[in-house]
């Protein structure tokens, strides 16, 4: 077998592991998504919400043409045709041959065996429930004692939680950090990365479970060594549950757990910073179990020749993060340490770009193309309609297909019906076919999902050069067969209906074209530092032309003044490897001392301007681009920085290690103090890599003076993951950690003249333990200032249309779920430009972005396949669209409303709200849902039915995952994009058609998919879309109650995104 013509077996399909596949599936390359359980999405599948943004947002995951959710049954099964999805997998045996690796396994009781030209690990973890949790704890002796992820479980399921063995509500909540983890003598030595976020974000979920139910909020306590809330927003977070909660924090160990017979609260004992030992009752306490390698992790690794840390966990280069040392074998994910999902699906994507390089290196290539042919140019096809219909066992279990058949044939202007059999991947070939030999231009497919189905045909028909044919997807198995399960006969009337109300609706659609440009191969890459660097490598590396645009006269960054990293890599090694690389490879034109000018395009096609040397000027025309500038150390005015010799920073004390300064081997006296500047009001953020720095200085410091004593004062240590070990290290060596809190920060002085040798400090601090001030007369002082964006990154981001966060980095798509992937398409963000990180996660992120703009660049044409409002009738220039749109897309130019295609995310708000009904949305336009509604019922007048409008994301994926379900009414779903799309004049037209009751199905408050993705609490920089949802039913409501209607007329119903198999029905 040719080794091109092998996929890539990517093991895993959790979190990282989906990742992985969909970007090598949009690079061209053929991939098999092997997975133990019974269906993808592993851990997240489970969880209800995630930090920081507290919702779900699983199906920001999935490719940007689609409504995936990762719950949704349909997910990847026909997501990606080059992606083949195999579960209930048991490998058995696994043979390294790099470029043929042979896999044989067990699955739905056959032996099987693959055979894949490379591999990329995703096994994903377990929880760690040490065996002193019982002892300790009572875990599985007391009905209140919980682990992390039961909790979450059972909120998820049952919404609240009330006192275990007792009545009413919650009154007295603890969360027990470390329950296993950092805990060398009864559990495991390392940090488990997650445990302090997850607890903070279940404490929010219980005070929302109450204030939802008008519940007294319980109090909660939070007992912890260090929190660790080492994220851009994490900070932010944790302030949140404080001030808005009364989250109470108790840097504490606890002693253990008791419940004394008769009495159901619990008993807790703990030794606080301040004061003697106590003791207090809760109703319930929250273990955080830590997370532990996977099973099966020392028989893979024995297999495939790689090697496991001493903590069974995938051993990876600090400077080459996914890569092991074997060819072929790539990592993602948890299985190469504890990390949170934001880690691991910039893990998962960097991991398909080194494999994707690393096959275009041995001459494997993509099987799949991702070139698209010409389009046809048609922008208004034949206005003959058809009707396919699918025949899979579900539909047939509970319709009479053939009745549905004929009774399609039987409407007017119904040129074809065709039963086909749509979850056959094969079907495509007789779907297009169908299509051209009958001349079809509007179609409706009666199948299951839509959100499964959509981006699959019409990825057929851009396949097929026919990008401009109306196309609708009904979903008859759940809005009809599920729905009136048992009963054929009103099933099938059913289905009809909503086929009808789906051919009113296609005929009233006036195709467009969507938005689209030859693409340019090449890349802008912005920034000439670490991540800059291995992004513009790994673009070169997979055959494309890349211009990398530094603003300094060298390249490196911050690297220049780095020695080595936490892990001992060295750092000048490796850079002076990059930089000889980048000199001389082939396709990759590296400008210094150069500045951007300006910048115009749209994705595909952009053309930069930029100045070298403040002299000469070039055009850059490019199809992508990569921001990717940076951080730069903050320069504070505290501590006598800048006013005494003996104060430097985190860098300029890389400076003198790097140059081993006498001055070092001098200093009998050395403190560090961390978070300065930091994780105040004026930094609300922790820049992630302070505490690491300070952990490999005060080492290395160590051992250029082994007598030196060497203080920490700090707030909390973050040394997050297996970064623990450092932490450890130090203490055993000597160095002295001391907590000081935000509102007693460290005094520092200089010492007086004639009191002592020239140049040193006295340090004051409060020592909570030993509840005293404690002195330290210091040699030299660092200070950890943290990271702060470039005032650069306003102008660029003006001139690239891309927004900022609220801290000045550019903000992503989804700060948890996209991560390098700007809200522009074709600009992407990586490295400290996105946020703060340690070099391994901006090496990470920088191979993300590299492959994101890869596959953009593979394309032949760049088209923005998501739909676009446009403003087309009569626009008085009100600047409602302006005013409403979350996304500020629209701006009024030349006394009209013009809307950025860029920016405009589809999700109609624009739509409903313009009072000259000027603007329209393809798919969901003012015409087509007057025309499927007008098309609701034959007999509406008599038998009043109930329309549903449903929203794309979790509204819907409720409905697929609901199940069978009784309705007594007659029921008709109508899928939008948003709700926002659902205006007054909506709601008034389902009456005029007849309809009595108006269901409006949604996602629930703060979650809705098209609000820009935020931290939780924090402010977006447009309208929330549920403020503009709301305020136009209640103008539907009062005019229908002028009209004589009950105010129940109209009903709103938010979901939130349903456990799998557990969704809620819309009815």
């Amino acid at each position: 077998m040719k080794k091109d013509a092998l996929p890539v077996a990517v093991l895993g399909a959790g979190i990282a592991g989906v990742q992985a596949a969909l970007d090598l599936s949009r690079l061209g390359y053929q991939v098999a998504l092997l997975e133990r359980s019974s269906r993808p999405g592993g851990k997240l599948t489970v969880l209800p919400k995630t930090f920081p943004t507290n919702d779900c947002s699983a199906c920001v995951l999935s490719p940007p043409d689609s409504f995936f959710c990762i719950r949704s049954p349909h997910f990847i099964k026909q997501g990606r045709d080059n992606i083949t999805l195999l579960t209930g997998v048991e490998v058995k045996k696994l043979t390294r041959n790099p470029g043929n690796f042979s896999l044989h396994f067990y699955r739905e009781g056959r032996e099987e065996e693959l055979n894949a030209a490379a591999l990329i690990l995703c096994p994903g973890y377990e929880e760690y429930l040490p065996a002193n949790l019982d002892a300790r704890y009572g875990y599985g002796r007391y009905l209140g004692v919980l682990t992390g992820l039961e909790l979450e479980q059972r909120l998820g399921a049952e919404g609240y939680l009330c006192r275990p063995g007792g009545n009413g509500p919650l009154q007295q909540v603890a969360f027990i950090q470390c329950a296993g983890s950092r805990d060398p003598a009864g559990g495991v030595a390392y940090c488990s990365a997650v445990c302090c976020m997850y607890a903070l974000k279940e404490a929010l979920m219980l005070y929302e479970a109450a204030a939802a139910r008008k519940l007294p909020l319980p109090e909660i306590t939070l007992f912890y060594m260090d929190l660790r809330t080492y994220g851009r927003a994490y900070e932010s977070y944790l302030a949140k549950a404080r001030q808005e909660y009364g989250l109470k924090l108790v840097r504490s160990r606890i002693h253990s757990i008791i419940q004394t017979p008769g009495n159901p609260r619990l008993t807790i004992r703990y030794a606080p910073e301040e004061g003697p030992a106590r003791v207090a009752e809760f109703d319930l306490a929250v273990l955080a179990t830590g997370l532990r390698p996977p099973d099966g992790a020392r028989d893979l690794a024995a297999a495939l020749g790689i090697e496991l840390d001493a903590y069974g966990f995938c051993q990876t280069s600090p400077l080459a993060p996914v890569s092991t040392p074997q060819p072929g074998i790539f990592v993602a994910g948890a299985f190469s340490g504890p990390c949170d999902v934001i880690d691991a699906v910039t893990q998962g994507s960097a991991a398909a770009t080194a494999c994707a390089a690393w096959l275009k290196e041995n001459g494997a290539g993509p099987v799949k193309s991702p070139l698209l042919p010409p389009s046809s140019g048609a922008v208004d096809p034949s206005p003959r309609t058809g009707v396919f219909i699918c025949g899979c066992d579900h539909l047939a279990a509970d319709l009479d297909l053939k009745g549905l058949e004929e009774y399609c044939r039987s409407l007017p202007g119904v040129d074809m019906v065709q039963e086909l059999s749509l979850c056959d991947p094969q079907a495509g070939e007789e779907f297009l076919r169908a299509i051209n030999e009958n001349g079809l231009g509007r179609i409706v497919v009666a199948a299951c999902s839509a959100r499964a189905l959509e981006p699959v045909l019409k990825a057929r028909l851009d396949q097929a050069g026919l990008p401009g044919v109306g196309l609708k997807i009904v979903n008859i198995l759940d809005h009809a067969a599920r729905i009136y399960s048992g009963r054929v006969e009103m099933a099938t009337r059913k289905a009809g209906d909503l086929v009808r109300m789906a051919i009113a609706g296609v005929k009233a659609t006036v195709p467009y074209m969507n938005e689209e440009a030859t693409v340019t191969p090449a890349a802008l890459v912005i920034g000439g530092g670490a991540a800059g660097m291995t992004a513009a490598l790994h673009l070169g590396d997979l055959g494309h032309e890349v211009h990398l645009v530094e603003k300094e006269a060298q390249l490196g960054g911050n690297l220049l003044r780095m020695q080595r990293t936490l892990r001992g890599a060295d750092v000048q090694a490796w850079l002076a490897g990059q930089t000889w690389r980048l000199m001389q490879h082939p396709r990759i034109h590296v400008h210094l001392d150069a500045r951007i000018l300006d910048t115009s395009g749209k994705p595909g096609c952009f053309q930069t301007e930029i100045e070298i040397a403040g002299e000469r000027r070039e055009s850059i025309t490019h199809g992508v681009t990569i921001l990717a500038t940076g951080a730069g150390e903050k320069k504070t005015q505290q501590y006598l920085y800048s006013q005494h010799p003996a104060v430097v920073t985190a860098l300029e004390l890389e400076d003198l290690l790097k140059t081993r300064s006498p001055r070092l081997a001098g200093a009998q006296r050395v403190v560090f103090i961390q978070c300065v500047d930091s994780r105040d009001a004026g930094h609300p953020y922790c820049s992630r890599t302070c505490c690491s720095e300070t952990l490999k200085n005060a080492l290395e410091l160590k051992k250029i003076n082994p007598a030196a004593a060497i203080y920490v004062l700090n707030r909390d240590i973050m040394a997050y993951g297996l970064q623990e070990q450092w932490y450890e290290a130090a203490r055993s060596r000597g160095v002295v950690f001391l907590h000081y809190q935000p509102g007693e920060p460290p005094r520092v002085t200089p010492l007086a003249a004639g009191t002592g040798p020239e140049g040193k400090l006295l340090v004051r601090a409060y020592e909570a333990i030993l509840e005293e001030e404690v002195t330290i007369e210091a040699d030299l002082l660092v200070l950890a200032t943290g990271m702060e964006p470039p005032a650069e990154n306003r102008r660029l981001a003006a001139l690239f249309r891309v927004p900022l966060d609220e801290f000045g980095f550019f903000a992503t798509s989804h700060p948890k779920l996209k991560p390098v992937e700007t809200p522009v398409p074709g600009i992407y963000t990586c490295g400290l430009a996105a946020g703060p990180g340690n070099l391994e996660e901006a090496l990470a992120s920088a191979q993300a972005a590299a492959g994101k703009a890869a596959a953009d660049l593979a394309r032949e044409r760049y088209e923005l396949h998501r739909q676009v409002a446009r403003v087309e009738g009569a626009c008085a220039a009100c600047l409602t669209c302006v005013r409403v749109c979350p996304h500020g897309a629209p701006a009024i130019k030349d006394h009209r409303s013009h809307i950025d295609p860029l920016l405009c995310q589809g999700c109609g708000a624009c739509v409903a709200a313009c009072p000259a009904r000027a603007i329209t949305l393809t798919g969901y336009s003012h015409k087509e849902i007057e025309a499927e509604l007008q098309a609701l019922s034959p007999e509406a007048e008599k038998v009043h039915p109930t329309v549903i409008f449903t929203c794309s994301y979790c509204a819907y994926a409720n409905s697929e995952n609901a199940g069978s379900t009784s309705c007594p009414d007659d029921v008709s779903i109508l899928q939008v994009p948003c709700l926002s799309r659902v205006g007054t004049l909506e709601v008034l037209k389902a009456i005029e058609a007849g309809a009595r009751q108006i269901v409006l199905t949604g996602c629930v408050a703060s979650q809705c998919h098209f609000r820009p993705a935020r931290a939780f609490g924090s402010q977006g920089p447009g309208p929330d879309p549920m403020l503009c949802q709301e305020q136009a039913w209640r103008r539907a409501r009062k005019i229908l109650g002028e009209l004589g209607f009950d105010e129940d007329t109209v009903k709103v119903l938010r979901l939130p995104p349903p456990p799998p198999g557990r969704g809620q029905p819309l009815i």
